[in-house]
């Protein structure tokens, strides 16, 4: 995981974070049960004093802009914010700084009403239903036909593509 900048999402576990929950709301999950799950995915994560000051922060600032903020979770950022807990990672006096009003932006709109709970779409996923072992021809547009074969496949949150 990589971490370029003092913003709140500068940060790949922190991107990560909002698309998981986004998409965990999309498919239909309460505020409550996409935050059970995260927290059974990322429980590596919140064993890291480091990236469990993201993961609060993260899905606090993702749940109160879809109006979807879990008490548990801001009670979790707040007590990171307050603590200090994710300043200690900034070494750098100015990005120190930075972060510190970053933090501060974050713990005045967590204690403001957030808007109400929006729709979030559902992510449609790739599929298909190519075995293991088919040839597919697929035509150029030099007119040359190429022929492919199916060796596997892939999946992810993204759904699934076959590996030819």
């Amino acid at each position: 995981m990589g971490t370029w900048g003092t913003a709140l999402f500068s940060d790949d576990l922190a991107a990560d974070l909002r698309s998981e929950f986004r998409e965990l709301i999309g498919e239909g999950l309460t505020t409550e049960a996409a935050v059970d799950r995260m927290k059974t995915e990322y429980q590596s994560s919140l064993r890291d004093p480091d990236e469990e000051s993201v993961f609060w922060l993260a899905v606090a600032d993702t749940g109160w802009r879809l109006g979807r903020l879990d008490n548990t979770v801001l009670q979790n950022a707040l007590r990171v914010i307050d603590s200090a807990q994710d300043l200690a990672k900034w070494d750098d006096a100015t990005d120190r700084r930075k972060r510190e009003r970053v933090l501060a932006k974050l713990r005045t709109k967590l204690l403001s009403p957030p808007p109400p709970p929006k729709a979030v779409a559902k992510r449609i996923k790739s599929a298909n239903e190519w075995q293991i072992g088919e040839v597919i021809a697929f035509r150029l547009m030099s007119g040359r036909w190429v022929l492919l074969r199916v060796i596997g496949h892939h999946e992810d949150r993204g759904g699934q593509v076959s590996c030819v």
